[in-house]
């Protein structure tokens, strides 16, 4: 990733969300985001409904989703 591609992210209050069926695939998103924008909250979830919880609990500013979850379709289809 290009050093100015997220510094519009940088500070403690950035908040960004992960969402995809693989822990370990979330796991190593969270680990290369926070890499490049750190003090970074990270929020992890599994699934849409996780989702929906953790942003009426929590807006995040960028949400990241790698494919429609759990329904074996991917973005584009």
């Amino acid at each position: 990733m290009q050093p100015q591609a997220l510094k519009h992210l940088e500070g403690p209050a950035t908040r960004v969300m992960v969402v995809d069926g693989s822990k370990l695939v979330r796991k190593l998103i969270g680990d290369m985001l926070l890499a490049e924008t750190p003090g970074a909250r990270i929020i992890s979830c599994g699934d849409l409904a996780e989702a929906r919880a953790a942003l009426a609990a929590d807006p995040a500013i960028l949400a990241a989703h790698l494919g429609a979850v759990g329904s074996g379709r991917t973005a584009a289809g």
